[in-house]
């Protein structure tokens, strides 16, 4: 807690924005995204257009009659939160503006959000191609879903090594999957359906160590086989719609991962006739909030509206 009283107060109040002062290149790079989208709800936020730099306002100074120990709590909630910017020690630490009818390319300059765990754009209208060594290497979670991106994921795929979660689906993404995804050790989650992705599973998928779940159905150019020797944390592997049609690995099945397969969702590595296919079985989404608080930078600083 803070003590303050009398002629203390403007010391706690000059000492509450020095405690935290927001990271020029941070505040460089929610500017930069207000830029280039320039619509939107973030675009009615008069924080969003503050004219002192799209930064967290300082604490606000105790009231005059009011208690003269300020515990963190109290100094946290003085902080007004950034609408949809989570802020620890001037840093941002999450990014989460989905469904705000964002338009426009992706700005390059996200990068700069060195401290950031979390980025959320999903449903949007951005568009342009994608360069994940753009964004912040930092991203424990990643998506672009349900937005207009076009071109292929690029090999820079490799600069998100901490990734856990990639979400990309329904977007306008064509070319192949990268073999530079078998870099993402720690990925559990990625969602690439909806697509018009094409070619053959890279066989580096292996490499994924911790994957759960690889949902890639509504791909109708991708073809081939699928790898031998998925990790063994794989639940769910979607591939309806495309024309990956089989065997399915003995091991996938063996320990009741979830595979679906073929025009019609068939489980299992050989297409029986008509009368015994039906519909895939319906998937729960695999979207989720799952940054740990103790994967980003620490602080009592305020959390997003």
């Amino acid at each position: 807690m803070v003590v303050v009283g009398g002629a203390d107060r403007r010391q706690w109040w000059a000492a509450g924005e020095a405690a935290t002062p927001p990271a020029e290149a941070d505040v460089r790079a929610l500017r930069a995204l207000y830029e280039a989208t320039r619509t939107g709800p973030i675009h009615k936020r008069s924080e969003w257009r503050r004219s002192d730099g799209f930064a967290p306002p300082p604490p606000r100074p105790p009231q005059e009659g009011g208690p003269t120990t300020v515990t963190a709590e109290d100094h946290a909630m003085a902080h007004k939160p950034t609408f949809g910017v989570l802020w620890r020690r001037g840093r941002v630490a999450r990014l989460d503006l989905p469904d705000n009818g964002l338009r426009g390319d992706v700005p390059r300059g996200l990068a700069a959000l060195s401290a950031c765990a979390r980025l959320c754009l999903f449903g949007n209208a951005l568009t342009g191609t994608l360069d994940p060594s753009t964004l912040p290497a930092t991203l424990l979670h990643l998506d672009l879903g349900g937005n207009q991106l076009t071109g292929s994921l690029l090999p820079t795929i490799a600069s998100l090594a901490k990734l856990k979660r990639l979400h990309l689906e329904k977007n306008r993404l064509s070319g192949s999957l990268p073999r530079e995804l078998g870099y993402l050790t720690r990925l559990e989650v990625l969602t690439a359906h909806a697509n018009a992705l094409d070619g053959e599973l890279p066989e580096t998928l292996t490499d994924c160590a911790s994957l759960q779940k690889l949902w890639l159905f509504d791909n109708a150019g991708l073809s081939g086989r699928i790898p031998d020797g998925l990790p063994a944390s794989l639940v769910s592997l979607l591939l309806t719609e495309t024309q990956i049609l089989g065997p399915v690995p003995e091991d996938l099945l063996n320990r009741g991962c979830d595979v679906q397969i073929g025009p019609f969702g068939i489980v299992g590595g050989a297409l029986p006739d008509s009368t015994t296919s039906g519909p895939p079985v319906q998937q729960s989404s695999p979207r989720g909030d799952d940054v740990d608080d103790d994967a980003l930078p620490s602080s009592s600083s305020n959390a997003a509206e």
